[in-house]
């Protein structure tokens, strides 16, 4: 399969036409990987878990698993990792919490700021 991602977290993010999709491990013993729920827990803590569009579980039990087939598709083999999809752009795969944290709060200061337009005008 052809890999449509590239690695690079410095590009443009327009809300609207933006999303992330935060892919996750679960472990053979039904729970997610240490470092998967270091970053859950931040994630939420920062405020930031709002701006995810969608979470999907990479089952290590299951290789057909939406996860796993992201993982392959995307050529990765670490996880949790982040996929940034922006409209009329190639996928752009986020392999750091730092990275993915960088883009979120862009998003969200985008939010606030359209947010923060809308108020002006109503």
């Amino acid at each position: 399969m052809e890999n449509r991602a590239k690695t690079l977290a410095g590009q443009a993010v327009r809300w609207g036409t933006t999303s992330v999709t935060y892919v996750k491990k679960q472990m053979d013993d039904g729970d997610f990987c240490k470092k998967c729920k270091q970053v859950s827990e931040r994630l939420t803590k920062e405020g930031l878990d709002q701006y995810i569009g969608e979470t999907v579980v990479a089952d290590v039990k299951n290789p057909s698993s939406a996860g796993m087939e992201l993982a392959r598709e995307h050529s990765v083999d670490t996880a949790p990792f982040f996929i940034v999809h922006e409209e009329g752009h190639p996928d752009t795969v986020l392999k750091t919490y730092h990275q993915a944290k960088k883009l979120l709060h862009q998003l969200k200061a985008l939010d606030e700021e359209e947010r923060g337009l809308e108020q002006v005008h109503a």
